[in-house]
């Protein structure tokens, strides 16, 4: 995930958002890397989504990207779930 994808994905959350969505699940399943300023990216994306009074749970982290999510404690920023079916990782 780089700037370019995460520029498309705020586009589509504030698009989401105008039309009164709120609560979101962002299935990360099939990406191996996210970059820095993606990190960022998502971090405004929660912000809009909570505004709205909703948030937005990330779904099938990758071990790394997990771990790294962890280690810059990003995950009381995320609801992170396992499976779409799944209470958020705590």
């Amino acid at each position: 995930m780089d700037a370019k994808c995460i520029a498309k994905l705020q586009e589509t959350i504030r698009d989401l958002c105008s039309q009164g969505a709120a609560d979101m699940v962002l299935d990360l399943e099939e990406v191996s890397k996210i970059e820095s300023c993606a990190v960022a990216g998502l971090i405004e994306c929660v912000s809009m989504l909570r505004k709205q009074g909703g948030d937005l749970s990330l779904l099938g982290l990758k071990t790394e990207s997990l771990q790294v999510f962890d280690a810059a404690r990003l995950l009381s920023i995320f609801a992170v779930r396992e499976s779409n079916e799944a209470a958020p990782v705590e």
